[in-house]
């Protein structure tokens, strides 16, 4: 949740849930708290939710993403229109979906491929009830172009574009506008959505992906809508995530595995040398990232390259893969094929990590969220649009 009557925002996104301490009064900008899946980032902008169950969000707003009826974008935090009671919320490229606190999924923003699930493929700046989706929603994903929710029984339902990520065999157009059961599936926990792929885990710690898997992402052999087992040979999976052309899992202990396209240094082994670029069998094998034993939370986002890793012994985040954009938070704009020491904010007290395709968050035990990484659409959310090296804060 997030406190929007305390003052600082600072962007991270962060796999699980966490009860945060409160916040002392003070007279600063206000920074929202948030705890738990309530804030996440996408491809130019970022949304978050308050303890009153209010959504905020800010950057890029090309498509009506930012939920406040304009298509202007904003470079602080804007209260999302008309709606309230929200439990969770997950961003794409350029859209957004939340779950209310009565099971309800509303989504906004860019419906090229169906992604809102109204049946339409026209974009919307507010709001619009995902109606094709009649069961009460326990959880909410969102991928790329496209959007998953999980309901009481355990069942996954989708819409958006479908290469096969959805589970669901391709139609003409890759357009799925309502809500379609995977029926495929094994009983999972959760899953996670890359740009072209779908990966989910069970209660046993086991993988399992589908949708397409040119670079290997999946950590196995196998292809299309049919899930397949994933990471052969990792059991005991207690985190995972989905990029551009990636997955990387944590195991119970805290060491990290990585699978798919090394060009930019996305599996951290040390040596980003391109492996699996040119066939599905190339890289379908999983490397451990180098020098992290003590993992308990991981984020990539759909079209990224880069992942950030959230550390228990220190409370820290170390980030690894494309910097091109300073998403790794260490100062640089250089790649980095191994994990990242990074500035002073992140070394100490973080306890959620979110990952962009351009820039970072997280969250620090006070209700304090760090955004770094590009700004050129205001998504660092500090007043402004202009290049910062450092750690940002924020504000409404």
């Amino acid at each position: 949740m997030l406190f929007l009557s305390a003052r600082t925002i600072i962007c991270t996104l962060i796999l699980g849930s966490l009860l945060l301490l409160p916040q002392p009064a003070h007279t600063q900008p206000r920074t929202p708290n948030v705890p738990g899946p309530k804030i996440s980032v996408g491809l130019s902008f970022a949304c978050a939710v308050d303890t009153g169950g209010t959504g905020w969000c800010w950057g890029n707003n090309a498509d009506g993403q930012l939920g406040d009826g304009t298509t202007v974008s904003r470079s602080t935090a804007g209260q999302i229109s008309g709606l309230s009671n929200i439990e969770s919320i997950h961003v794409g490229s350029a859209h957004v979906c939340a779950i209310q606190n009565t099971g309800k999924v509303y989504c906004w923003g860019d419906n090229t491929y169906g992604q809102l699930g109204d049946g339409t493929t026209t974009d919307s700046a507010v709001p619009v009830e995902v109606s094709s989706l009649s069961l009460s929603a326990t959880q909410i994903e969102v991928g790329d172009d496209s959007s998953c929710a999980k309901v009481g029984s355990g069942a996954f339902y989708c819409w958006g574009r479908n290469t096969s990520q959805l589970g669901i065999a391709p139609i003409p157009g890759a357009i799925v506008t309502t809500a379609t059961q995977i029926s495929a599936l094994p009983t999972l926990r959760r899953i996670e959505m890359g740009e072209h792929h779908t990966c989910g885990i069970n209660t046993a710690g086991s993988m399992f992906c589908w949708g397409e898997n040119i670079y290997g992402q999946f950590g196995a052999n196998g292809n299309g809508v049919v899930p397949v087992p994933g990471f052969s040979g990792l059991t005991n999976i207690s985190d995972f995530a989905t990029g551009s052309e990636n997955s990387c899992v944590i195991v119970t202990g805290g060491t990290v595995y990585c699978t798919g396209n090394d060009s930019r240094g996305t599996l951290g082994n040390g040596d980003a040398d391109g492996n699996g670029s040119d066939s599905e069998t190339g890289m379908n094998q999983t490397w451990q990232v180098t020098g992290i034993t003590d993992a308990v939370s991981i984020s990539m986002s759909h079209q990224a390259r880069s992942a950030c890793a959230m550390l228990a012994t220190t409370h820290s985040v170390t980030c690894w893969g494309d910097n091109t954009y300073g998403q790794l938070g260490d100062g640089t704009t250089t790649n980095s094929a191994v994990p990242v020491t990074p500035q002073t904010e992140l070394t100490s007290n973080i306890v959620r990590i979110s990952v962009g395709h351009r820039n970072g968050c997280a969250l620090k035990s006070d209700g304090t969220i760090y955004c770094w990484g590009d700004n050129s659409h205001g998504q660092l959310g500090v007043g402004d649009t202009n290049p910062h090296t450092g750690i940002q804060t924020v504000s409404d």
